[in-house]
């Protein structure tokens, strides 16, 4: 089990490309400012003195690539390593949109990224579409559409929580959600900000989450044996 030292920021790092991604932050210049835990079970933790320390260390590791599935120079930021079970393109979402969700295929498709679960594309201005790429990322969209109306209500700021569920066909094996799309930019971006109400805004937020999960809440995927998430 992995020694947890004095409270301060910790992330907890874990999949296929962990290994290599910890190899580059071992790399990296600035590897003295974080302590590295682990490996357990394929899982480390990343323990920094300061939530800034933390994600500017993080940042500055370049993420590792598949093999199996390299990256495309014309696919939008953000494009997925995994690889993918099922090909998502703008012509699919149509069609899904067409046959479940008519009154919303006047709305203008665009391609927004690929992550690592799930194909994002945005539905006009206040909508995007989240499609899994793969049997796993079903599973948690599946919990998405169980548990986040549940856990919403007592959050201090909004989350996607579906607007619209859809179901798999035999065209598209999984199902998928509409939810509200957020506008935003990187924190570093833009005007400076009051980072003294950032903190205690994201704080806010992650002490609302945070909390004992009921009973019949989903466990961590591939951590069922190691601790139960505090919230889905």
């Amino acid at each position: 089990m992995l020694g947890l030292p004095p409270a301060a920021s910790v992330a907890a790092v874990g999949g296929e490309a962990a290994a290599a991604w910890i190899a580059g932050l071992r790399d990296s210049t600035r590897v003295d400012e974080v302590e590295v835990l682990g490996p357990k079970d394929g899982w480390w933790l990343v323990r920094a003195e300061d939530p800034s320390t933390l994600a500017e260390v993080a940042g500055a590791v370049e993420r590792p690539r598949s093999t199996e599935a390299p990256g495309r120079s014309d696919e939008p930021a953000g494009v997925a390593d995994a690889a993918a079970e099922v090909d998502i393109d703008i012509a699919l979402v149509q069609r899904l949109l067409e046959d479940q969700h008519r009154d919303l295929l006047g709305l203008p498709l665009s391609l927004v990224a690929n992550g690592w679960d799930n194909v994002l594309v945005r539905l006009g201005k206040d909508l995007a579409v989240r499609l899994p790429r793969h049997s796993a990322a079903a599973v948690l969209v599946a919990n998405e559409i169980e548990w986040l109306p549940l856990i919403a209500p007592g959050l201090p700021l909004p989350v996607p929580e579906p607007v619209r569920v859809g179901g798999p066909t035999d065209y598209y094996p999984f199902g998928w959600t509409v939810v509200p799309w957020f506008e935003g930019h990187p924190a570093g971006a833009g005007d400076p900000i009051d980072t003294t109400v950032a903190a205690e805004t994201l704080g806010g937020f992650v002490a609302a989450l945070h909390r004992l999960a009921p009973m019949d809440a989903p466990l961590n995927p591939g951590a069922a044996d190691r601790w139960r998430t505090a919230t889905t």
